[in-house]
């Protein structure tokens, strides 16, 4: 009888199992999650600009709103410029409120 066990590089069943459900990864950084929230912000701040520009455009016009044939490829180029540059307004500002906190 062999007592030697072997001993492999390969998880076993039991922890590739764990592993699939998540919970052996490590804990998100708080400036990974918080850069998210920030991307997920930035991102809702550029299509409420760019229907808001649509809107005002549209009144302008004297055409109403809901009549408008809205082009989604246009939207979404226009939310990409302008995305970038809410993510960093919001960065900078939660970097300020970040070094007015006392310890």
């Amino acid at each position: 009888m062999n007592t030697h066990t072997k001993h492999t590089n390969r998880p076993s069943k039991q922890q590739v199992e764990i592993e699939d459900m998540g919970e052996l990864q490590p804990p998100k950084k708080w400036w990974t999650s918080s850069h998210e929230k920030a991307e997920e912000l930035s991102r809702w701040m550029s299509l409420y600009e760019a229907i808001n520009y649509i809107g005002d455009k549209a009144e302008e016009k004297g055409i109403s709103f809901d009549t408008l044939d809205l082009k989604p490829l246009a939207i979404h180029r226009y939310m990409k410029s302008v995305e970038n540059i809410f993510l960093k307004k919001i960065l900078q500002e939660e970097t300020k409120n970040l070094s007015t906190l006392e310890f």
